[in-house]
């Protein structure tokens, strides 16, 4: 019998909690198999997006371009501003390589001199010349604007170099803005990238993904959806609807979409954009790789240069990468 009422008492136990709409609250536990580095970040309070980071940032590209030897030269591209980040040393396998770097930060973090962090990193794994794209962001400048200044220069860049040495690479709101730019580039009939990386992609700015409403307030960096992801959909749609494919591009078609590298998190509010662009990229027949880090809440593998994590994903990137850049 009492077998019995312990079996029934399951069931119900089941059957109210697929009843309900909401997660009792829950103690979340620090892994024990992440780096020490990557540990102290997750374990770190929830990120004020109420301020802004952009000189602290700046302050890191610069002196880890310092540490290693790298340079970064302001330039101006059709009227785009632009950072040429190139090392001392230049590997002779990408002696012809042209790394195109897209920022993240929402469309509204980390103009200039921020914008650089990780075409620093990039440079520095792969000892060749990246160009940091500073696009035009909110408040003042919406959508499309950061994706038109992509595309200028990119034109400019492809009247004298071979795309098929080109790559592009970003994250969040970077990836997001390289992904529209393919759906752009099929559109106007212009040469594509020969590969990419998109790291935690923006893909889709909608709240109707699991993890942005599984791991909202578990994610460290992003945080809240309503406090800060939605505002930011909003003002860059600019009265647009937000599965706008230039907005959220995983709703376009990724047919004849390059090569492709993905990495995000389990605490990522976009680990389901991130696994739902995959997914559409493999539906298409598109070689694509995807990288999920134990614990990681938003792009973190960017939160420190010493994180373990990071350099082993920009090792993979790198492996990828060899494989389609002449």
């Amino acid at each position: 019998m009492q077998i019995k009422n312990n079996i029934q008492d399951l069931i119900i136990q089941k059957s109210l909690a697929s009843k309900l709409k909401y997660i009792p609250e829950k103690y979340l536990n620090t892994p024990a198999d992440i780096s020490e580095e990557l540990r102290k970040t997750i374990d770190a309070q929830p990120r004020d997006n109420s301020v802004s980071h952009n000189d602290e940032i700046a302050k890191i590209s610069l002196n880890l371009a310092k540490q290693n030897n790298i340079s970064i030269e302001n330039m101006s591209i059709t009227g785009v501003n632009c950072y040429k980040v190139k090392p001392a040393v230049i590997n002779k396998d990408y002696k012809d390589i042209l790394i195109i770097g897209v920022h993240g930060g929402g469309y509204i973090n980390y103009p200039g001199v921020a914008s650089t962090l990780e075409s620093v990193l990039l440079a520095s794994t792969f000892g060749c010349e990246v160009l940091c794209v500073d696009y035009r962001q909110l408040p003042d400048y919406p959508y499309p604007h950061g994706l038109n200044d992509l595309v200028s220069v990119w034109k400019n860049i492809t009247k004298d170099k071979d795309a098929s040495n080109i790559a592009m690479a970003g994250s969040s709101a970077g990836a997001a803005l390289i992904m529209a730019f393919i759906h752009r580039s099929k559109e106007e009939n212009l040469v594509k990238p020969a590969v990419l990386f998109l790291g935690s992609p923006a893909a889709d700015l909608s709240r109707d993904t699991d993890s942005v409403n599984v791991n909202e307030w578990v994610d460290n960096v992003l945080v809240s959806y309503d406090e800060y992801m939605g505002k930011i959909a909003k003002m860059y749609a600019d009265g647009l609807d937000v599965r706008n494919i230039g907005i959220s591009p995983y709703y376009g078609d990724f047919s004849d979409f390059p090569p492709s590298i993905l990495a995000t998190g389990t605490r990522d509010m976009l680990l389901s954009a991130t696994i739902k662009t995959h997914r559409k990229l493999r539906s298409c027949g598109v070689d694509a790789q995807l990288h999920v880090f134990e614990a990681m809440s938003h792009c973190q593998y960017l939160a420190s240069p010493d994180i373990p994590e990071g350099k082993e994903l920009r090792k993979e990137i790198k492996y990828f990468f060899d494989k389609y850049l002449k």
